[in-house]
């Protein structure tokens, strides 16, 4: 709040070309909340006249009412008593009366206008509400802050999204997320957090609250109803969509327009990320089913404390689209267990390894008996909850004349492991300890060469951008011992 508070101050005095500021994220990501505390923060102080204006909850347009009247609507509303909604919906207020009104009322006080969900009334932004936006913003202590689900430009003619280098910019700042439990267990009512309901909210306080306090809409229903009105869209530039969104979930850099880019939440005027809960949500409408599997297992654990079963759920779920977006832009893949060996993703399996495989030995077999295609990248986790020394497997399928040959590397994420004490056999070409900030080895571990150790730098960079803020802000400490089998 201190950073808009500071934003508002320096930008309300300048008269050209200001840039309004923006606050955009995902339904129920707390933008409403946090408009009202800066509101309520410069209510009290007296140089400045704030006014708040809200397109959320019933709002909805008239009949035949344009949106730059709709929005005089509300600001008119604001200065008149209406008993009755009635009086309301028969209210009409010209554009120059709410300015002159304004003007006198305000004297030299700092008038800013706060709007809720400005994209209600139309994403882009309609030439005449532009137009109206524009002259507030460029009078002498005026400014606008608005929220959208999605970036909006204020300037006629521009995108709807942050992308037009001539066009009037805006002022995004990035809304609160934290992955710290203790922070986020301090919400009412969300006492009984858990880590891996953490991650799958990425972190967004008020969607947290929301989800486990109200629960309706869900967040698929909300997805859902929103694919309905989108579907077309979708349909028409199917391949193109699916590339940008994979890449995104990778880089965070915006690529295009997307059908359902309200679901995201934005880090800047370039960048965002897409909480997991969603992402399992375009991954299903997308046909990639293996995503479900993995959120599925997420939910069946997510009444658990258990510590670190947030974190096993992060990796595999960041191999996973790391995989499909190589797959799809025709990538070649280098991230620790992740590699395609300098070659590009033709395919993705995602599988669970039958319970009855308990030893390296047969894991050996069973990878052996699998069918599997040239280029594909194969992601393994066992069943069996103490298997030993590996907690899964990634292979790529390369072929050498007619022969294929798998180049399998293996890792460890699960924290209730010990230090690894002994080497992988020899065909597995490589482990990878992901868990914790690994650069100080344990004595036992320092004389095996065919482990990588990661320290945090080398965690956060594997990680997608999507899933690189829900990197634990706390690590337990590595047990000595375990009850994991023994190789």
């Amino acid at each position: 709040m201190d950073t808009a508070l500071e934003i508002i101050e320096e930008n309300a005095l300048h008269t050209d070309r200001v840039p309004p500021l923006l606050l955009a994220r995902l339904p129920r990501g707390g933008k409403t909340t946090i408009l009202k505390l800066i509101f309520e923060k410069l209510h009290l102080n007296k140089g400045y006249f704030p006014i708040i204006v809200s397109a959320n909850g019933n709002f909805a347009l008239r009949e035949k009412e344009k949106p730059l009247d709709a929005l005089i609507r509300l600001i008119a509303e604001q200065f008149v008593e209406l008993p009755t909604n009635r009086n309301r919906n028969k209210l009409w207020c010209s554009e120059e009366d709410v300015l002159n009104y304004i003007q006198a009322v305000a004297g030299e006080r700092k008038v800013i206008l706060f709007i809720d969900e400005l994209n209600q009334l139309g994403a882009p932004v309609d030439p005449l509400t532009s137009s109206f936006l524009k002259t507030w913003l460029d009078r002498k202590n005026y400014y606008v802050v608005f929220s959208s689900h999605v970036p909006l430009e204020v300037d006629v003619g521009a995108s709807d999204h942050i992308d037009s280098p001539s066009s009037r910019a805006v002022k995004l700042i990035s809304l609160p997320r934290t992955s710290d439990l203790e922070t986020l267990s301090s919400i009412p009512g969300c006492g009984s957090l858990t880590p891996l309901q953490v991650s799958l909210y990425g972190g967004i306080p008020s969607l947290i609250y929301s989800q486990l306090t109200h629960g309706r809409p869900s967040i698929e229903e909300r997805f859902a109803k929103k694919m309905i009105s989108v579907h077309a869209d979708f349909e028409r530039d199917r391949e193109l969509i699916i590339k940008s969104f994979l890449q995104e979930c990778v880089t965070g850099e915006i690529r295009m327009k997307l059908p359902f880019d309200c679901f995201a939440d934005y880090t800047g005027p370039y960048s965002r990320i897409w909480p997991l809960c969603y992402i399992k949500c375009i991954l299903e409408y997308m046909e990639m089913r293996e995503m479900i599997s993995i959120e599925e297992a997420i939910r069946g654990h997510s009444s658990s404390a258990e510590s670190g079963k947030d974190w096993e759920m992060i990796t595999l779920a960041n191999f996973y689209l790391r995989a499909l977006d190589a797959m799809r832009n025709q990538r070649v893949l280098d991230c620790g267990p992740l590699s395609s060996h300098k070659n590009k993703v033709v395919g993705v399996e995602v599988r669970s390894i039958p319970p009855h495989v308990k030893t390296l030995a047969e894991l050996k077999n069973y990878v052996n008996s699998l069918e599997l295609k040239k280029g594909y990248i194969i992601i393994l986790t066992p069943s069996y909850s103490k298997f030993p020394l590996i907690d899964g497997l990634i292979g790529y399928v390369m072929q050498t004349g007619r022969r294929k040959k798998v180049i399998w590397q293996a890792f460890q994420n699960k924290l209730s492991r010990k230090y690894p004490n002994s080497d992988p056999p020899s065909w597995i070409n490589k482990c990878f300890l992901l868990r914790g900030n690994a650069s100080v080895r344990s004595s036992g571990s320092r004389s095996l060469r065919n482990w990588t150790y990661s320290d945090k730098s080398e965690l956060q960079a594997m990680l997608c951008y999507s899933l690189r803020l829900l990197y634990p802000a706390k690590w337990g400490e590595i047990p000595t011992t375990d009850d994991f089998d023994e190789c």
